[in-house]
């Protein structure tokens, strides 16, 4: 996912993408603020089923609010305690409760909320 660094407080950055504006942790060597990277966005810790909700939106978006992550997207599929959220162009990848059945958010654009998100450069 491309992002732009709007704010750096230590290593934590202020990001802006395609979709909206989200609050993460840079993972790599060096950030600049202004700077445009392309990054794999990873989602720390198991998402519980309570913190998954379908929603009537049908426009992928990305933001931060009360220092919780929150991503509007399409479930592409759940497998092996992964689900697949996509966000136009981009796929993210949440670890989910094994003993959850989110099979039936499959096919629907959900709202998925999660404590901590890293950014790795990956170019």
């Amino acid at each position: 996912m491309k992002i732009k660094i709007l704010q750096i407080n230590g290593n934590e950055v202020i990001a802006q993408t395609k979709i909206g504006t989200l609050k993460g942790l840079f993972r790599s060597p060096s950030v600049h603020v202004l700077k445009e990277y392309n990054v794999e966005i990873e989602c720390e810790g198991v998402v519980k089923i309570e913190d998954i909700g379908c929603v009537n939106l049908k426009m992928p978006s990305i933001y931060s609010e009360n220092n919780i992550a929150c991503f509007i997207g399409f479930v592409e599929c759940v497998e092996d305690g992964v689900l697949f959220l996509r966000l136009i162009d981009d796929l993210v990848m949440f670890e989910i409760e094994k003993e959850a059945d989110c099979s039936l958010f499959v096919n629907r654009y959900i709202k998925i909320m999660v404590k901590y998100v890293s950014f790795y450069d990956i170019d």
